[in-house]
């Protein structure tokens, strides 16, 4: 990305129709649930007369706002909320922060067979009659109050994140143990819990991870093989050579106003749900899955490059990145866009799995699992707390 500090973009500022309809959606999201019905019954005509914006600027008026003294993050959502009912006042249209679902775990899922991967992390819904839902049947998930039940998830998560970055097994029982501690109360004695989570780690590394027939064993042991090919040394050197960087606008200077850039390493290693302990010490997991690693690095690179790139050509729309790589800043007109960007970019991920498979697996012994499946759109991706994909 060619950085360019005085880069100017269309005229933007004005809320159009499809903007307000994504506004009343995200006040509905982020701040009450009672937002939803504002939109209901306007058109186009109705937007054009300013009708349907009178009538939600005096709902935003009249809301109360020590409804957000019960929830986290209560004093940045007053912030929020103040900066939004500002922008619609002046018929601006406000700038959303966004989170999004991992696409680690998306581009990671492009390797395998099915579509397992997503709905045990809980951001695709259970669409396969047979699938069976282990959650359920997890010791861990039942024992789980369900107010915690989203622990769950994000140990689900972790774990795959994890193990493809080579944190072995004892390591990560210790590192869910410490967090668990932490995030949830109750009365089970820390042997008991250990012994709980150590069977549920256990299952999702031999689901994904360690068992012989497991997807992402079966696809490291092709790129084992191809690597100590040396008819295949120039292409491996094409994407594990390859710098990682990616770069994209963090915010406006509020001084000058200048766009400020940013620039991050795509990594598996980073970000991994769970802060790890000071007590847990490095052990070497029995099967590295390093090649996997830095291979979905590459295309996680490609993919948040794809759409910074898209949004800045020919000046569409600004689209903030966070340094986590886990959220973004988008102005109302243009959620629909970016939306396409991100189900466009995951697409991509895809086309590049067929041209590596092409190299690696020219009869497609293996990779045919993961080639011939259906893939869903990024934007299908549950929406949940905590984990809100673009509206």
């Amino acid at each position: 990305m060619k950085k360019n500090n005085n880069i100017s973009f269309p005229e933007f500022s004005k809320l159009t129709y499809a903007g307000f309809k994504n506004c009343v959606a995200y006040a509905a999201t982020f701040f009450d649930s009672s937002f939803s019905k504002a939109s209901k019954g306007s058109s186009k005509i109705d937007f054009a007369f300013g009708v349907p914006i009178k009538g939600f600027i005096q709902i935003l008026d009249e809301f109360d706002i020590t409804v957000f003294d019960k929830k986290p993050n209560s004093a940045d959502l007053r912030v929020d909320f103040s900066n939004f009912r500002e922008s619609m006042i002046k018929g601006d249209a406000p700038l959303f922060n966004l989170k999004f679902v991992d696409p680690r775990l998306a581009i990671l899922s492009t390797l395998s067979p099915d579509n397992d991967l997503l709905i045990y992390c809980n951001i695709l819904s259970k669409k396969s009659k047979l699938y069976k839902d282990f959650s359920i049947e997890d010791t861990f998930f039942y024992h789980l109050e369900s107010k915690n039940k989203s622990f769950f998830f994000d140990a689900v998560r972790f774990v795959v994140l994890s193990s493809v970055s080579d944190v072995d097994c004892i390591n990560q029982v210790h590192i869910i143990f410490d967090a668990y501690s932490k995030a949830v109360r109750d009365d089970t004695s820390d042997t008991r819990k250990i012994q709980i989570i150590a069977g549920f780690v256990i299952k999702i590394r031999i689901k994904f991870f360690d068992g012989a027939d497991s997807c992402f064993y079966q696809v490291n042991q092709l790129f084992l093989k191809n690597f100590s090919d040396m008819k295949h040394d120039n292409f491996f050197r094409s994407f594990i050579g390859t710098p990682r960087n990616i770069d994209y606008l963090s915010e406006i200077n509020p001084v000058n106003g200048r766009y400020v850039y940013g620039s991050v390493v795509s990594s598996y290693k980073t970000q991994i749900v769970f802060k790890r302990p000071a007590r847990c010490f490095t052990r070497n997991s029995p099967q590295s899955f390093r090649l996997i690693r830095i291979y979905c690095e590459f295309l996680n690179k490609d993919f948040h490059q794809y759409i910074c790139n898209r949004s800045l050509n020919n000046f569409r729309f600004p689209f903030f990145l966070s340094k986590d790589l886990q959220s973004c800043a988008v102005y109302a007109n243009n959620v629909g866009s970016l939306t396409s960007f991100f189900d466009n970019a995951l697409k991509n991920v895809r086309s590049l799995n067929t041209t590596i498979a092409f190299h690696m697996d020219p009869n497609f012994e293996v990779s045919c699992k993961f080639l011939n499946k259906p893939f869903p759109k990024y934007s299908s991706f549950v929406k949940n707390k905590g984990f809100i994909i673009l509206l």
